[in-house]
């Protein structure tokens, strides 16, 4: 599989990452990141980002890792726990994803989120249902 290639089709595809203003920015056998720019719309009552996007960005990055195998993928389960709250309107936030399982039927996988200035903001864990067959390129 030609991840770069895919790297951009899943980018061009996902319209929640398109919404959110987030795009996949690495992609390798395993692993993935992702980025996004806070925006208001992404901000609670609080004015710091909504743990739902936070959530949603973990899990769309671990979308991506798992599909590095060449297999489609769903989500079974995921969790979070928010460590640093990001704030700032223009900000940059940085998913990081990698395998830690990644078995035949379901994968196992870990999130980091960072914000702008590369505190640990939140960790998760999802794991994944890998479908037989092929992902698209």
């Amino acid at each position: 599989m030609d991840l770069e290639k895919y790297r951009k089709r899943f980018n061009e595809y996902s319209a929640f990452l398109r919404f959110i203003g987030a795009q996949i920015t690495v992609l390798k056998e395993g692993y993935a990141e992702a980025e996004l720019t806070v925006k208001p719309e992404l901000l609670n009552m609080a004015g710091i980002v909504h743990g739902g996007v936070i959530f949603s960005l973990g899990d769309s990055t671990v979308g991506a890792a798992s599909k590095s195998y060449g297999h489609g993928s769903v989500t079974l389960e995921g969790k979070m726990n928010y460590i640093h709250p990001i704030s700032g309107v223009g900000s940059k936030v940085k998913a990081v994803a990698q395998s830690i399982h990644a078995g035949r039927q379901t994968g196992v996988y870990e999130c980091r989120v960072y914000d702008g200035e590369g505190n640990l903001a939140a960790i998760g864990q999802y794991t994944m249902f890998m479908f037989p067959e092929r992902a698209a390129e």
